[in-house]
Order: C-alpha cells, then sequence, then structure tokens
C-alpha cells in the first residue's frame, strides 16, 4: 500500500488555505500517513494529526481571536510574545505530546543563535510549534530546552526532506504563491516582492520533490497578517485543490 506524506508550507495567514485543501483530500479519499509542517503549517498539521477535521479546526479559528492570547515582548526581540497562544493550544491538544497524536507529525523550526534547521517529532508539542511559528520581527524567539526557536522557513518553508525517505508519495502544499501579474510601483512593493521571489526560489528543490504540488494561486495577493477572512483563504485552498484533484489520477 501506498504512503502518503503530507508537506504543509508556512505562510501565516495563508496557511488557513491548508485546511480547505486538507477537506479537499480528504474527500478524494487522501489522508496522509505521516505530517510534515513549519510555522502557520506546523500549527494546521499538530491538529490534523490530532484528528480534528478540516472542518472542526476552521471553526476553532473563526471563534479564537488569537490577539487575546499574545503578549508585548517588552524588549527589542520581536513585538509580541507568542509563549501565551499556548493556553489556546492547551484547549484542543491537552495531552501536548508528539507521541499522542494519531498522525506522526515532524515540525521543522529555525534555531536562531545556533543557526540551524531543527525537527521534532517527540515529546513536548506545542512549544515547538509555537517555536516555528515565530516569525522574525514580529515574535521574540521562543526559548525551549536551550534553543532560541524562531520560524522554520528561515532554511526552508516546505520541508520535504524530513519526511521523504519514509514514504512513497509525496504531496506538498505551498501557500506561498507569487503573483505574475503584480507590478511593483514603490519601493516597499518591491522589497516585499523580492522577498517573497528569493524565498520562492530558496523552495523550488523541495518543490521539485514532491509527486504532487498543491499552490493555489488565489493567495498571491493576500496578506500574510490579514486573519480576518478565514472562511475565504478556506474555500480559495479548497475549490483549487478540488479543481486540482478531478483532473488527477493518482497512484494511490
Amino acid at each position: 500500500m501506498t504512503k502518503v506524506g503530507l508537506v504543509l508550507s508556512g505562510g501565516g495567514a495563508r496557511g488557513i488555505a491548508h485546511i480547505g485543501v486538507i477537506k479537499a483530500l480528504y474527500e478524494s479519499g487522501i489522508k496522509p500517513d505521516l505530517i510534515s509542517g513549519t510555522s502557520a503549517g506546523a500549527f494546521v498539521g499538530a491538529f490534523m494529526a490530532a484528528g480534528y477535521s478540516p472542518d472542526d479546526l476552521l471553526e476553532i479559528l473563526i471563534k479564537t481571536r488569537l490577539l487575546r492570547y499574545l503578549s508585548p515582548a517588552w524588549n527589542l526581540k520581536g513585538l509580541f510574545k507568542i509563549e501565551g497562544a499556548e493556553k489556546l493550544m492547551l484547549q484542543y491538544l491537552p495531552e501536548n505530546r508528539f507521541e499522542s497524536l494519531k498522525t506522526p507529525l515532524i515540525v521543522s523550526a529555525t534555531d536562531l543563535f545556533a543557526a540551524e534547521a531543527v525537527e521534532y517529532s517527540t515529546g513536548n508539542l506545542i512549544s515547538p510549534v509555537l517555536g516555528s511559528c515565530c516569525l522574525p520581527g514580529i515574535f521574540a524567539p521562543l526559548e525551549f530546552e536551550g534553543r532560541h526557536l524562531m520560524d522554520g522557513a528561515i532554511f526552508d518553508n516546505l520541508p520535504v526532506g524530513p519526511i521523504a525517505p519514509s514514504v512513497d508519495w509525496l504531496i506538498g502544499v505551498n501557500s506561498n504563491p507569487v503573483a505574475k501579474d503584480q507590478t511593483p510601483r514603490h519601493l516597499p512593493q518591491i522589497v516585499y516582492r523580492s522577498f517573497r521571489l528569493a524565498m520562492r526560489g530558496k523552495n523550488m528543490p523541495s518543490m521539485n520533490r514532491c509527486d504532487l504540488l498543491l499552490e493555489p494561486p488565489g493567495l498571491a495577493k493576500t496578506p500574510p497578517f490579514d486573519f480576518r477572512h478565514p472562511q475565504e483563504l478556506y474555500k480559495i485552498g479548497y475549490e483549487y485543490a478540488r479543481g486540482v484533484l478531478k483532473e488527477k489520477v493518482l497512484p494511490l
């Protein structure tokens, strides 16, 4: 039987589209045997691996005001401390262990001071997930087991490597497409687009390793920190993936 791996990228609010993509995969009879994720992908992956349905997770995001769980960092390391979000996640993942998950999960993060990528698949679940979500400049590094964790996207925003040797078929979901019809008109737009192009170029080897890459183009113009419309982001992921899967014959 084919062993399926699912890789979920970071992307801030755009990562909500992962939930819609997963819904479409489930409806097509595809459920992963192993999940790898970073940043927003690690967050979504943790809930999926715990057995929550896409509809369950969407409802959680709709009714939750994430900013309530964040506190000012009061230092020069970031604007917010992400540790307060642990209270939110403990409501839904009370066992807080990788070993309690129904589907194996690998979370990728970055150790800022050691200057290396780190992977987690055993022990405490929530701290590595939150550390992986610590976007530089927004969140202060999360200190965990002697490491200073930050966004896993710094090294690899589509962490295929951790699971590629263990699966037969890789499905990658990249929530960071770059629009080709946009012309940056001033310096901030030029810098932001250049950053996204650099990230895409860095991720191309991982993207090319996927047997099926799902990259909803409707996310290209979505700001990464606009969490006001989760239903719309969910719909973008769902409708795109459903359309692709109807046209693909997968060897599963």
